[in-house]
């Protein structure tokens, strides 16, 4: 739902509502270049990001010698100051509690709201 609701602002933004397209084969030709689709694709990535509570920032193992994961957790941490935990993680193998939060962790400390990570 979150995606589709991105999708849908993207496309409003651009004064075009997605109940104007019967499938998603018309909404692929409504974007008829590389560069429209690509910057479509960036646009819902990004928003995406900005409301995420939680990030997983999957394959850093496969991350080319001379990039910074921690420069990347920063980048993500810029476009959402609201994000509560941003986790580096190879096969998405991260501990399910660690994508979810419980009452506790509003009143606990920043490290329990995804302080450091």
């Amino acid at each position: 739902p979150g995606a589709l609701s991105s999708s849908e602002t993207l496309l409003e933004s651009r004064g075009v509502g997605l109940d104007e397209f019967e499938s998603i084969y018309d909404l692929a030709a409504a974007m008829q270049t590389v560069d429209t689709l690509q910057r479509f694709v960036v646009d819902v990535l990004v928003e995406q990001l900005e409301v995420a509570d939680v990030v997983l920032l999957n394959k850093v193992d496969l991350v080319p010698p001379g990039v910074d994961v921690n420069g990347l957790q920063q980048l993500i941490r810029a476009l959402n100051p609201e994000v509560r935990r941003v986790l580096p993680c190879v096969r998405c193998d991260v501990q399910l509690s660690e994508c979810f939060f419980t009452p506790a962790d509003e009143t606990g400390s920043s490290a329990a709201a995804g302080g450091a990570a």
